[in-house]
């Protein structure tokens, strides 16, 4: 049991590095001004280019701690399987599952590119498939990109 626990400490501070490199090539001196969108659920977003053919809303989600993804949507980025969680996630139905890892090779938002992203596959059978209209940004790429919202200026 403790040898499991040390590879899953060992396995979330390599997925946090792998997403810490999503943002490396970006420049600390870039200032981009974009929209940002609140679609009819309240939800805030982004639009942005996916593997630079695909553009799509990316929902900002900061309870999420990986983007999600539903499993179609990552089949139509051509996302590559990365890894698949080494601990369990319980869905709606509290039935436990491992999840699936999927990297896309980069994101576009505005002049900034963010290379390897990791998201969640959220599979038919998850009860929170109906719930995910948008693929979802997550926690782990969010903190890693200083963000300043002005929604004064709309």
């Amino acid at each position: 049991m403790l040898i499991y626990l040390v590879y899953i400490i060992f396995w979330i501070k390599n997925f946090n590095v792998e997403q810490s490199k999503a943002v490396e090539n970006i420049s600390v001196d870039l200032h981009q001004t974009f929209p940002i969108i609140r679609d009819p659920n309240g939800c805030f977003g982004v639009v942005a280019t996916v593997n630079d053919q695909y553009t799509d809303t990316l929902l900002f989600d900061t309870q999420a701690s990986t983007s999600l993804a539903k499993q179609e949507t990552l089949d139509r980025y051509e996302a590559e399987y990365w890894k698949r969680k080494p601990m369990p996630t319980f869905n709606f139905y509290k039935q436990a599952y491992f999840s699936k890892l999927y990297k896309v090779n980069d994101i576009t938002l505005g002049d900034g590119k963010l290379e390897g992203v990791i998201f969640t596959s959220v599979p038919k059978d998850n009860g929170m498939y109906n719930a995910l209209y948008r693929p979802v940004l997550g926690r782990a790429i969010m903190e890693n990109i200083g963000w300043k919202f002005d929604m004064d200026n709309h």
